[in-house]
């Protein structure tokens, strides 16, 4: 009989309905199992080598305290400000925030009152469906909303669609143009390249880097996702420890 590893807090894996003994013949064995145990521990050695020579940088973010602070600093300026937080971008952009948000927060968030909720309704767009482009217009006062646009090119096509819309809407809010820009966007995309690290410098946006070895699909410990879910309430430093204490299991080689 197949037995389940691991402690409470670890990840498990049952493969008892995989066994010859519960499917026939063409189930696995134990010793089919214990073949694999020499590959697995190579591929775990392989996987902490990649994180020593930092090529792995996802791995690193829940100990990253100078950005941790600094989203924290940013959110905090957000909530006490604005009605609304409307977050632009497509698949890693978007994903990550979407599901923690979910996950931490209230699953009506947005229908809570402004004391409960203690932070902007978010509206995520990573559609770039014509009507749900129109309809968050019906829905939100763009004077009272913050716009975290979020892209590392700055070039990906749906976002730009998107911001192009919202740059407008921005524009219209006052008669000082760098000024509303400065207030009511922030920027998250490459450190010094990009189509949108010029637009940062031209108008002093408020922006933050998403690292150069985290790829999209990894950044929702970056201020890719940091920064949307601590300005609407989420405990980020919770958040971190979770991440930081997986970390420590996942990279213990029993």
């Amino acid at each position: 009989m197949a037995k389940k590893q691991g402690r409470k807090t670890a990840i498990s894996l049952d493969y008892n309905n995989m066994m010859k003994s519960a499917v026939g013949s063409r189930g696995i064995t134990e010793a089919d199992v214990n073949k694999l145990k020499p590959r697995l521990k190579k591929a775990h050695k392989a996987l902490l080598r990649k994180r020593e020579d930092n090529k792995l940088g996802f791995m690193m973010l829940p100990y990253d305290v100078k950005t941790r602070e600094d989203v924290k600093k940013a959110a905090s300026a957000i909530r006490m400000r604005f009605e609304n937080l409307v977050v632009l971008g497509i698949g890693g952009s978007a994903l990550g925030t979407i599901a923690v948000h979910r996950a931490a927060r209230h699953p009506y968030y947005n229908l809570l009152s402004a004391d409960k909720r203690k932070g902007p309704k978010l509206f995520v767009l990573d559609n770039v469906d014509p009507e749900t482009a129109a309809g968050i217009f019906d829905v939100i006062d763009i004077k009272k909303t913050c716009v975290n646009i979020i892209s590392k090119s700055g070039s990906t096509a749906e976002t730009a669609a998107f911001m192009k819309i919202f740059w407008k809407k921005v524009s219209l809010t006052g008669k000082n143009k760098a000024k509303v820009f400065k207030e009511h966007i922030v920027i998250t995309t490459d450190r010094e390249q990009g189509a949108l690290r010029p637009l940062v410098k031209k108008y002093g946006l408020n922006s933050f880097v998403v690292p150069d070895n985290v790829g999209g699909r990894f950044s929702v410990l970056t201020p890719v996702g940091l920064f949307p879910l601590a300005a609407t309430g989420v405990n980020i430093d919770e958040l971190l420890k979770g991440a930081a204490f997986m970390d420590s299991l996942v990279s213990n080689e029993n």
